[in-house]
């Protein structure tokens, strides 16, 4: 596993594509029909094939996460959605396929969560015919648990074959552990960045 940086902005890339408005009414030839399987949903962008992945989920303790309100605000919001404290979020990450190339947009949390939290973007990827070793770049959009958390495997590379694209703002700072004593993140963070991160 390689890292290079900066940052290689491969939405950009993507954007351009989705520019072009679409009116309701208008008649939209499909590109390609893709067999959906469960926990991914594949469809076409230009060139590529793209496949949203989810790595599970992980329960969010809102009266900790959403500060500045208070508890029983909290509680009238999600009484409003239907929804209970914690709530599952979902972890999710992108294949961007395209000839020669298996592009993955970050990748999940791997097992930093504990068990039945997140970590089966492995599988996912399975499901739709993709081993770790065929991966060959991954996009890392920021340096977050639930997005690199997946790197590593039982202190391993999870993706051998693939370079690993992060941007150098995000690598100097949560790399730096002097900045955990002074940054409003939970120190963590950077113990995460420091496990799933190598430079080598």
């Amino acid at each position: 596993m390689r890292i290079k940086m900066p940052v290689i902005f491969a939405a950009a890339a993507f954007a351009a594509a989705l520019s072009a408005p679409v009116f309701a009414g208008e008649n939209v030839t499909a590109i390609a029909n893709y067999q959906q399987v469960t926990d991914s949903y594949s469809f076409p962008l230009g060139d590529f094939r793209i496949t949203a992945l989810s790595d599970g989920t992980v329960p969010q303790d809102l009266y900790k996460l959403l500060t500045g309100k208070s508890q029983s605000h909290t509680t009238e919001l999600l009484d409003k959605a239907f929804l209970a404290n914690p709530v599952e979020a979902s972890i999710n990450a992108f294949l961007n396929q395209s000839p020669g190339k298996n592009i993955l947009v970050d990748t999940g949390s791997g097992d930093l969560f504990g068990p039945g939290n997140g970590g089966k973007l492995l599988d996912s990827l399975a499901s739709v015919g993709v081993k770790a070793d065929d991966i060959s770049d991954i996009l890392i959009t920021h340096i977050h648990t639930d997005h690199t958390g997946g790197l590593v495997r039982n202190g391993q590379p999870a993706f051998r074959n693939a370079t690993v694209h992060v941007g150098a703002p995000d690598l100097s700072f949560f790399l730096d552990s002097s900045n955990a004593k002074k940054a409003v993140y939970p120190e963590s963070y950077f113990d995460e960045a420091a496990k799933t991160i190598d430079r080598k």
